[in-house]
């Protein structure tokens, strides 16, 4: 229930609803509780019902049409709505063809607003306005002394209905004649005039007091509709004569809340212009600014000595290698492993950060293909997290890349350095929260992996050592590259241990010198920077 002024600016809209008509059928469901005869409360929002639109077809445009449709049957009366406005949208061009964006409203406002030539398109019979009371009080107490039940009328009379139709709507008051009898006088004292509320709602707060000098657009009342708020500013300068109001009253549309006298006054004095310091960071972007530097290589010396100690580089600087500069978008930065039950926040956010796996939207060969082509989702497991182990947060990660990569049939490129399963903590429930010990057995990340296979690109990296889970997602890869230090196995040294068939280093389970000749690995690599750029020649 909202009217739209033509700035664009919106305010709720109340009364009772004289119709109320939803509409369905095949793809087509209406979420909603009113009825003719339902008056709306200002205690609660302004959504009276939600449209949703469903087609089995590809194209946007099937789902678009469809809606427009169902909004074009939706008849209601009695309020004013937003359908011209979803109509509207729905129309767009820029709507069909999906380029919408955060602030798309607010930057066509102008073309959205309803207007005469913009209103609702409707496919449905419009009726002659019909009174929820009864419309004559008298006519039906006549009826109640004689017993007469309804409408006494000549039955042989073909057109006798629709006559008595025509009496009772002429004897009901019109729309016109209502507003002016629910009109409020706006003259007040000493020749002033007063400001109308725009909106029916409640007074949170007086600004003025009577006898106040105010500017145009000075702020005079606050009042709150469906959990809105909206400024009422002066229309002119003068004086304040008189307040009609109170905080907490309940006012309706129409009625003055404060009178003011046109008048000169004084001029207004220039206020303090406030000194902003560009480089003032607010407490809580500092907060923010802090969590996420728990991720970076810079912050991280001694796990970044590890890596080197090896002559491996981090998973950050793959990722980076890869994607184009600055160009990489992070899903869940913030993650870090499920095991509250044995560690604080702190120790989590320092030694877990992102729950070992980076993921996320980049570019890559953006030099030769346009930013739309270019796309590509980026997934890395960090071995210097927890030895690069699937964390449930990981998984769950991971599930949310997938599915993008299905839906817009985006090409995906999987770095598996990693032990596997995490024993331990590894468990992580869809309401976000986990813990304890165990090792998760329900996991989806898996079949939504071997999915993609034959969908999108899967490109395959791998060095140091990549055993266990890590490796059934490696295999699952349309080309593996491999470096030359990398050992590829299912299980492990301490799984073959386990199994009583020997101790093993890590290094002499699935070597390279076995892995290539057999055809696992594609193609071998000389070191990560050799990899990635095999990767992205692959990908181009």
């Amino acid at each position: 229930m909202e009217t739209f002024g033509e700035d664009g600016t919106v305010k709720p809209s109340s009364g009772t609803l004289t119709a109320y008509e939803a509409p369905g059928g095949p793809g087509i469901r209406t979420d909603g509780f009113c009825y003719a005869g339902y008056k709306t409360n200002q205690s609660y929002d302004s959504l009276l019902a939600k449209v949703i639109g469903h087609s089995p077809s590809s194209k946007l445009s099937d789902a678009i049409a469809r809606t427009s449709r169902a909004l074009s049957e939706f008849r209601i009366a009695g309020v004013e709505t937003n359908i011209p406005f979803l109509q509207n949208v729905l129309s767009h061009p820029d709507f069909a063809g999906g380029q919408v964006y955060t602030r798309f409203v607010d930057d066509h406002m102008g073309e959205l607003i309803p207007t005469q030539d913009r209103m609702q398109q409707k496919r449905f019979m419009e009726s002659a306005n019909a009174a929820i009371e009864p419309a004559q009080p008298a006519a039906s107490a006549a009826r109640a002394a004689t017993g007469l039940a309804g409408a006494n009328i000549d039955s042989r009379d073909p057109l006798a209905l629709f006559n008595y139709d025509q009496q009772v709507k002429a004897a009901q008051p019109t729309a016109e004649a209502e507003s002016e009898a629910g009109s409020s006088d706006l003259e007040g004292p000493s020749g002033s005039v007063g400001m109308p509320a725009p909106i029916q709602g409640t007074v949170l707060s007086i600004d003025v007091s009577e006898g106040d000098e105010v500017h145009e657009k000075d702020q005079l009342v606050v009042m709150e509709a469906m959990k809105m708020e909206h400024v009422i500013s002066a229309d002119r300068d003068g004086i304040v004569q008189r307040i009609a109001v109170a905080v907490g009253e309940t006012i309706r549309q129409g009625f003055p809340l404060v009178f003011i006298q046109e008048a000169e006054v004084s001029e207004v004095e220039a206020a303090a212009v406030e000194v902003i310091d560009p480089d003032h960071i607010r407490g809580d972007l500092e907060e923010l600014n802090h969590r996420h530097s728990y991720q970076l290589d810079e912050n991280r010396p001694e796990a970044v000595a590890r890596r080197r100690k090896w002559n491996h580089r981090t998973a950050r600087e793959n990722i980076a290698d890869l994607c184009d500069a600055d160009t990489f978008m992070e899903f869940g930065p913030l993650a870090h492993a499920a095991q509250w039950s044995g560690h604080d926040q702190e120790w989590l956010r320092t030694n877990t950060p992102a729950d070992g796996l980076i993921c996320g939207l980049g570019t890559v060969n953006g030099d030769i293909f346009d930013d739309q082509d270019s796309r590509v989702l980026a997934i890395s497991y960090d071995y210097s997290v927890l030895a690069g182990t699937q964390g449930g947060k990981g998984h769950y990660k991971q599930d949310r890349v997938y599915e993008l990569a299905h839906r817009f049939r985006l090409p995906v490129v999987l770095f598996s350095e990693g032990g596997g399963g995490r024993p331990g903590g590894g468990t992580f429930g869809a309401s976000g929260t986990g813990g304890g010990g165990g090792v998760g057995v329900s996991t989806t990340t898996f079949t939504t992996w071997s999915q993609l296979s034959g969908l999108v690109p899967m490109v395959g990296i791998t060095n140091g050592r990549c055993f266990a889970g890590n490796t059934a997602l490696l295999a699952c890869c349309d080309v593996i590259i491999a470096t030359e230090g990398s050992t590829v196995a299912m299980g492990g040294p301490a799984m073959i241990e386990g199994g009583g068939l020997g101790i093993y280093t890590p290094e002499e389970v699935g070597p390279m010198s076995f892995q290539v000749p057999n055809g696992v690995v594609d193609i071998l690599a000389e070191d990560e920077e050799d990899a990635v750029a095999i990767g992205k020649k692959y990908l181009s």
